[in-house]
């Protein structure tokens, strides 16, 4: 079993910002993807793309109540 995995798309247009395009959780049985290139056409499930946004949001908002962000600043990294 793995742990929940989320990938994300680098979008540059406005400004570099990432994108959720897909979502696995072992637990539930779930894969999902909702955004992909489908014989040379980027095609993307809107719904589902809103849904991997909510997730996105509401799981860094739980990693940062968690303490997570201050494990990735420069001086806990460098010590």
């Amino acid at each position: 079993m793995r742990d929940p995995e989320m990938c994300f798309e680098l979008g540059l247009a406005g400004g570099a910002h990432l994108i959720p395009y897909f979502w696995r959780n072992d637990y539930v049985a779930v894969e999902q993807v909702s955004r992909a290139i489908v014989r040379d056409h980027y095609v993307a499930l809107l719904e589902l793309q809103k849904q991997h946004e909510q997730l996105a949001e509401t799981w860094d908002n739980n990693l940062r109540l968690q303490g997570f962000e201050e494990a990735f600043t420069s001086k806990c990294i460098l010590g």
